[in-house]
């Protein structure tokens, strides 16, 4: 019924309006890789979906028989976390027919009655997000959005694990790196992004990465060099 690209994982995301499962589908092997069972959550079948890359959730459309929801997962935990109703629920039944997550975030949703696509307010924010592109020994490059535009960040590196700072500005927060080393820090630029590239021998391959946002106190996915 649906289709939305999910950035973090490569993989495309499908909706089933009969089974009411979105299905994450590697596009390498058309192999499924994760399941998303909306049957508890949907009062009618469920239509198209979104992947809001900030977030790191995915959106889905409720054709409801009394009233048209588009639902909210979080695609780690696969669970449902909200819903909210669409724009001219009341007008027909069976939409939204179409949902979109722009790559900043914007989500719009379609109406087959009305013929008009509307923008609406999620209520989703950003989180942090770590991307590794390079294989080692070689060339990698680190990028990082969800940062706090124009905000100071740093990149932390070590054996996974866990550590909670215990002074500063962020104490309290839990990395997933036990004893981590900080580089150099940075500033983010005014959309929150930054990258680096830099040359990594053999020997750190399985070390553990993160970006930590030292402006909102907020630390990004873990990666592992490859």
């Amino acid at each position: 019924m649906g289709a939305a690209y999910d950035s973090r994982r490569d993989v495309y995301w499908i909706t089933d309006w009969v089974t009411r499962l979105a299905v994450a589908i590697d596009p390498l092997t058309g192999a499924a890789v994760q399941t998303i069972d909306c049957t508890g959550f949907s009062t009618g079948s469920i239509s198209d979906c979104g992947y809001h890359p900030g977030a790191d959730k995915l959106i889905i459309g409720d054709r409801g028989l009394s009233s048209a929801e588009i639902m909210i997962f979080d695609i780690g935990s696969g669970l449902f976390e909200s819903s909210f109703t669409a724009q001219a629920s009341g007008f027909a039944t069976f939409n939204p027919p179409g949902i979109t997550v722009s790559s900043s975030g914007d989500l719009w949703h379609s109406h087959n009655a009305t013929n008009r696509l509307y923008q609406v307010e999620s209520g989703l924010v950003d989180s942090v997000f770590l991307d590794v592109a390079g294989t080692l020994p070689g060339s990698v490059t680190l990028s990082a959005s969800g940062l706090t535009p124009n905000g100071f960040g740093i990149f932390v590196y070590g054996t996974a694990g866990t550590f909670i700072v215990q002074s500063g500005t962020c104490a309290g927060l839990i990395l997933d790196i036990a004893n981590p080393t900080l580089s150099s820090g940075f500033l983010a630029d005014p959309t929150g992004k930054h990258s680096l590239t830099v040359g990594l021998p053999a020997g750190a391959i399985g070390i553990t990465l993160q970006v930590v946002d030292s402006t909102a106190c907020l630390a990004s996915n873990p990666v592992v060099l490859q």
